[in-house]
């Protein structure tokens, strides 16, 4: 099947969403980016800007992750 997915957007969290790549939580004010997918079925994922560039080598490529299966890159600060 071919999969299809819409353009990333970037947003502001205004209530708390679960990054799809950590499983950790998006906090309310935190910028994240957000996409939809449909392979057979629709899929939203949301991801903090720093796990959507880590996982960009999954995303980008074949299109496919498990979900929560990546780990938050921390860059040396955790908020």
């Amino acid at each position: 099947s071919i999969m299809f997915t819409t353009p990333l957007v970037y947003k502001k969290a205004r209530k708390v969403h679960r990054c799809t790549w950590c499983g950790e939580d998006i906090k309310i004010g935190e910028q994240y980016t957000t996409w939809k997918s449909v392979d057979d079925s629709w899929y939203t994922s949301k991801m903090h800007l720093e796990c959507r560039e880590d996982a960009s080598e999954h995303v980008d490529g074949d299109g496919t992750y498990e979900p929560y299966e990546g780990e938050r890159p921390y860059n040396g600060n955790r908020n």
